[in-house]
């Protein structure tokens, strides 16, 4: 019992150093974050079997998202700097979505540009997601806990990753199995991850507040985050167990 209360001392004491709105930031990358493992399956496997193309092919794919993530960055970290940080992650996170739909339309009608453009269009869209992310990550959170903060950002990725691999990769194994060559079916994960990444973009839209920065919170020793306030007072401090003790 002390473990437990000694853990969730220390959580409410790091939960100081972050923005009340940084856990709905972070959450959002559960849905973001669904569709990584799979693209990067299904690119060869998709330019081969259903494309029936060959490894120039593949690579003309991989290029495409490679292209696109390096004609985006150096716009996204300007666009950052002068616009709506909260505007710029929400088109980045519909364009990763459009982009998802684009590569399902693609498979579907055979078409191997079709298939590039979403390519181009998804590691374009990843940089201008990523940028105005990141930079606010910074500023919701302390100077001290930066770090933390971009650990804690890595460990949603990866959660949202294994869980979208386990869904894509359950759905395409058994499409594959019991019904080969309906594509449609098989890839429609894609289509899964196309709604995850609006829906992110619009609940960061409505919930996340641009203005609200840490370091504006952190003057004269105001706590950051007020809902912890109220959690502190139930949960007593180790000075005050020995207090009670002594009485």
């Amino acid at each position: 019992m002390k473990l437990l209360d000694n853990y969730r001392q220390k959580k409410l004491e790091d939960e100081k150093y972050f923005t009340s709105d940084f856990k709905t930031m972070l959450r959002i990358l559960l849905l973001n974050s669904m569709g990584f493992f799979f693209f990067g399956y299904i690119i060869p496997q998709v330019t081969s079997s259903v494309l029936g193309k060959g490894g120039t092919e593949i690579g003309w794919v991989w290029s495409a998202q490679i292209f696109g993530a390096l004609i985006s960055s150096p716009l996204a970290g300007w666009l950052t700097d002068k616009y709506s940080k909260k505007l710029l992650v929400l088109l980045g996170s519909i364009g990763r979505g459009v982009s998802y739909l684009i590569l399902y339309v693609g498979i579907l009608l055979g078409n191997l540009e079709t298939f590039i453009a979403g390519a181009f269009i998804l590691g374009f869209s990843v940089a201008l997601f990523w940028q105005p992310y990141d930079a606010l990550i910074s500023q919701k959170s302390y100077k001290t806990k930066r770090s933390y903060a971009f650990g804690r950002r890595a460990g949603l990725m990866g959660l949202g990753n294994l869980l979208g691999t386990l869904i894509s990769m359950g759905i395409f194994i058994t499409v594959t199995f019991y019904l080969p060559g309906n594509y449609a079916l098989q890839y429609s994960p894609l289509i899964l991850f196309f709604a995850s990444n609006v829906i992110a973009g619009i609940i960061f839209q409505k919930k996340v507040n641009e203005d609200l920065q840490i370091d504006d919170e952190m003057k004269n020793g105001v706590v950051a985050n007020p809902e912890i306030t109220a959690i502190q007072d139930i949960i007593p401090s180790d000075s005050e167990k020995k207090t009670r003790k002594g009485l």
